[in-house]
């Protein structure tokens, strides 16, 4: 029994109560149709976070407010997690673009008195320090990050178009990075 006070200071006594033996049933705010919609337009903007890298151009892509993202990051793992994932693809798709750029480069043609007369490969020389820069902090943020193959390979063929550009620059490239 509890004792709890009444208007005139004495205090009145109420039997305890038992306790609830019902079970609570966690739902989804939505309807299931709504739920629906809703995972269709969370997919949407994940696929164009992943093309484009930037929250707020794939918020307007898919026509959403960009805030309403930062909330469903809040208040869903799963999609924060595939929120992660999109970031890293385009992350992915970025240093492809500028590997690409910098290594195989782009062909840019010559003219003599109005017509092409060939073209060259026009490599990007800061993009490849940009590169090697990149590489030498992964290392030294991870270190005990493995190198496959392939990697190492692209590796050794952007320290080799490094000392082409700058010529005995490269020997003073920390041991890091091989």
């Amino acid at each position: 029994m509890t004792k709890h006070p009444t208007r005139r200071g004495t205090t009145a006594q109420h039997p305890p109560q038992p306790p609830t033996t019902q079970k609570v049933i966690k739902r989804s705010a939505y309807k299931p149709e709504t739920q629906k919609k809703l995972n269709k337009r969370k997919t949407a903007f994940l696929e164009a976070l992943s093309l484009c890298g930037n929250i707020t151009v794939a918020a307007e892509a898919t026509q959403i407010d960009r805030s309403l993202c930062q909330r469903w990051c809040r208040q869903d793992q799963r999609f924060k997690a595939a929120f992660d994932n999109a970031m890293a693809t385009a992350f992915d798709r970025l240093l492809q673009s500028a590997w690409d750029r910098a290594i195989l480069g782009e062909e840019v043609p010559y003219y003599y008195r109005g017509e092409q007369v060939g073209s060259y490969q026009r490599r990007s020389d800061q993009l490849i320090i940009f590169l090697l820069r990149f590489v030498r902090q992964l290392q030294e943020t991870q270190p005990d990050l493995e190198f496959n193959d392939s990697l190492k390979q692209q590796k050794d063929q952007l320290l080799r178009l490094l000392a082409r550009i700058s010529g005995s620059a490269v020997l003073r490239v920390p041991q890091t990075l091989g």
